[in-house]
């Protein structure tokens, strides 16, 4: 799909659930929906494929939750067009389904951890240990799943933060990705910390970066210090809404072109149309595209969580 600004839509998230095993200070999901039917999820899937959709990111909430994960997942990979099927989570119930999430199809794997240190990822995840996660972590590295780490960094805490997972980053080789905290839900009462406080200090550590061989499928503009990949997505300091590439299909069914768009359609709405009506539809839709975001402008009722990298 070309939307009417001539970007190339090929990149569809879809948020599998609201609910969150985690209360994060900065983003804490109410759960209101009823997630959708995975048979619904994975007819939108095969319809949008056909239509350039290429890039499959699972989010929640936590995805895992979902019972059914496993097989969204499997029936996805039977869609011969779709080149990747990545999740983000936070990794707490991960340790036992990592070697089944490879065995599905899961191409890459983004674990949320926002610092190292038990007391201060607990302050921040909201009571959780570090200790299941960094196990969770390992496995998945030892079964072969493509991990990065995504971490919101926290003013107050963010030089913690970026020493904690910069020794995180080089102890098992993984990208680091940094998402710049967005002023929605929770985070309101938070102030974030872009790449523009980050690669200075990561020059004062390490000198001038080396280019990185890190390509993504997402905005993250990834850059080498002291042996470790860093990845930046600052949505609101430096956007990236000229280069965007991706559609959002929320739990509830709702079809945003923007995440801080307001809904373009419910594909529950569109269940006994025909598939060549729902291409119709998408394909006219996609041209209502915002060619920016007004985050700067307005007041978004999202978590933190919807954002994911």
């Amino acid at each position: 799909m070309i939307d009417s600004y001539n970007r190339k839509i090929n990149y569809l998230r879809i948020s599998l659930t609201q609910r969150c095993n985690y209360k994060c200070i900065y983003c804490h999901p109410n759960p209101t929906d009823i997630p959708i039917d995975s048979k619904i999820i994975i007819r939108f899937i095969n319809i949008l494929s056909t239509l350039g959709i290429e890039h499959i990111r699972f989010t929640g909430g936590e995805p895992l939750i979902r019972k059914d994960i496993l097989n969204i997942i499997e029936q996805t990979r039977k869609i011969d067009l779709i080149k990747s099927i990545n999740i983000t989570s936070n990794g707490s119930l991960l340790d036992d389904m990592a070697p089944s999430l490879l065995k599905a199809g899961t191409t890459g794997l983004n674990i949320s951890i926002d610092a190292t240190d038990k007391n201060l990822y607990s302050l921040l995840s909201g009571g959780h240990n570090i200790d299941t996660v960094i196990e969770a972590l390992k496995k998945s590295l030892d079964v072969g799943l493509n991990v990065k780490i995504n971490s919101v960094l926290l003013n107050k805490y963010w030089k913690e933060q970026v020493d904690q997972l910069f020794e995180l980053g080089k102890e098992y080789d993984i990208p680091l990705k940094f998402i710049e905290l967005m002023p929605i839900g929770l985070a309101v009462n938070y102030k974030g910390v872009s790449s523009d406080q980050v690669i200075p200090y990561l020059k004062s550590k390490f000198g001038e970066p080396i280019k990185s061989e890190i390509e993504g499928n997402g905005p993250a503009n990834y850059m080498n210090f002291g042996g470790v990949n860093f990845g930046f997505i600052d949505a609101l300091s430096h956007n990236f809404c000229s280069d965007c590439n991706r559609l959002r299909l929320l739990s509830n069914g709702d079809i945003k072109l923007c995440l801080y768009q307001n809904p373009s359609c419910n594909v529950i709405d569109m269940i006994n149309l025909s598939d060549l009506e729902i291409k119709n539809i998408f394909t006219k839709i996609i041209q209502e595209k915002n060619e920016h975001h007004n985050l700067n402008e307005q007041s978004i009722e999202l978590s933190m969580a919807s954002i994911g990298g």
